[in-house]
Formats: C-alpha cells, sequence, structure tokens
C-alpha cells in the first residue's frame, strides 16, 4: 500500500528513537505554537481553525 501512495517507509529498527523524530518534532511545534501552554482547545471547530492558520502561515 505504502510503494502505491508512493510513501517511503522508515528506515529505522524497531524502537529506534531516530525513527519518528521528524514526526515527533513537527507534533511538538505544532502543539507549542497553537496551545501556547493551554492543555485543549475548547472546540473542535478551534482546534482546526488553528492548525490550519499554522499550516498556512
Amino acid at each position: 500500500m505504502c510503494a502505491g501512495l508512493g510513501v517511503r517507509l522508515s528506515m529505522g529498527a524497531v524502537g529506534t528513537s531516530a525513527d519518528n523524530a521528524a514526526a515527533e518534532a513537527f507534533n511538538a511545534g505544532l502543539k507549542r505554537e497553537t496551545l501556547q501552554g493551554a492543555r485543549r482547545w475548547p472546540s473542535a471547530r478551534e482546534a482546526r481553525l488553528a492548525v490550519f492558520k499554522w499550516i498556512t502561515r
């Protein structure tokens, strides 16, 4: 399925911390810059809008 979608599989070994480093960095930046210390968004709509605004800036 991955090959059909043009997705390259991870080359790291299972359980290697570097395996998901890019995804973890993306998620950390997203949370830090959109939540700004809050634990959650007030609504799903506001979460979607915050993520859209962050990605398209």
